[in-house]
């Protein structure tokens, strides 16, 4: 994090306030569209990431939302274009989530904008969704998520390797089990 702080100074960024924060876009008229008629509350799950060791896997994420679904809430899936073979493994044990994955950047950000909560990875729409002050539960597989500054929003959850922290990314093996910190 340290390094990512540095080259934010370098850019002119306030070397004072170390806290992630984005600002809510202005235009949320995407989001509205989408969730339009659905339930509260809202969670994005963000399943994938570019490194295969920082997922959970598409029949976890399908569980997590069969739960999510059966307590009344809507659930979004959210990812980049790459991950479109992942959402449709979920969408096909759970047709009910709304499938978001691969939209625009933008787009993305104003669904997380009117979540209520997301869960995911270690990877950027989740690091986003932290910025953007939403509730969060963060999956850390090999990355050390002391890496990160968290707020009393955010929920780490993490494998219990030996080796922990492997490496920036880890080794390309999937753990089974995760503990809350």
């Amino acid at each position: 994090m340290q390094r990512s702080l540095r080259l934010a100074y370098a850019a002119g960024a306030d070397s004072t306030d170390q806290s992630l924060r984005l600002n809510v876009p202005t235009d949320l008229s995407y989001a509205e569209a989408l969730l339009a008629n659905r339930t509260r509350p809202v969670v994005a799950l963000i399943p994938g990431a570019e490194w295969e060791t920082k997922r959970w896997g598409s029949a976890r994420f399908a569980d997590l939302a069969k739960d999510f679904i059966g307590r009344g809430a809507t659930v979004v899936l959210l990812g980049g274009p790459n991950e479109k073979s992942i959402a449709s493994e979920i969408t096909a044990a759970v047709p009910q989530v709304v499938d978001a994955i691969g939209n625009t950047i933008a787009e993305a950000l104003s669904i997380l904008a009117c979540c209520d909560a997301v869960v995911g990875g270690d990877t950027g729409l989740v690091h986003c969704a932290r910025a953007l002050g939403r509730k969060t539960v963060m999956l850390f597989g090999p990355t050390d998520p002391r890496r990160h500054q968290l707020s009393d929003t955010e929920v780490v959850m993490t494998v219990g390797l030996d080796c922990q922290p492997c490496h920036d990314h880890g080794p390309r093996v999937h753990v089974l089990y995760f503990r809350i910190h």
